[in-house]
């Protein structure tokens, strides 16, 4: 082989490297995606038992995705108002649907707290918002007359009259006056 042909043998060969890897480095750089809580606020009764968290896999569903999640203490303690909870996610490669995770609460309990869950880790992909969220119980409470509501905690805190109140999931002016005169407060 002449001097000439071995050169540009070369030259192609080292062309052909390059391309390669500018073609894997393009294709490893995609995007991981993202993972997010499908809410900042999640609102439970206590008789309901459990509140149920829902994280969503966002963007490039390319590789494996795991991610930890955990409970805090707000006004709300665990193991007298909701059970402490901690785990782990996992999404394979191609994979974005929705995950979920319960919180056990207090059945029963007079309820009005709240505490916290958050999005801890996360492997193969990135953060979104909302990471934390605050699971508000809500209070039961029986209004003279009116029968059992449940309402959020701090409604209370923002009464005049014709207070809103949430009545069993709606939100409606309520024509006898404020929550603080219908509680005997």
């Amino acid at each position: 082989m002449s001097h000439r042909k071995a050169h540009w043998l070369g030259l192609c060969c080292a062309l052909l490297v390059i391309f390669t890897c500018a073609a894997s480095t393009t294709s490893s750089t995609a995007s991981p995606g993202a993972i997010e809580l499908s809410s900042a606020n999640y609102s439970v009764s206590p008789r309901a038992g459990a509140v149920t968290i829902t994280v969503n896999r966002l963007g490039s569903a390319s590789g494996i995705v795991t991610a930890s999640y955990g409970t805090a203490n707000g006004s709300a303690i665990a193991g007298t108002d909701y059970t402490a909870t901690f785990g782990t996610l996992t999404w394979p490669d191609g994979d974005s649907t929705p995950r979920t995770f319960v919180v056990p609460v207090a059945p029963g309990g007079a309820g009005g707290g709240s505490f916290a869950v958050s999005l801890l880790s996360v492997i193969g992909a990135t953060f979104a918002a909302p990471l934390n969220a605050t699971v508000y119980q809500r209070r039961r409470r029986r209004l003279r007359g009116l029968g059992l509501f449940e309402l959020v905690p701090d409604e209370l805190d923002r009464v005049s009259a014709g207070v809103h109140q949430r009545i069993v999931g709606t939100e409606q002016a309520h024509p006898l006056g404020s929550a603080h005169e219908l509680l005997g407060q």
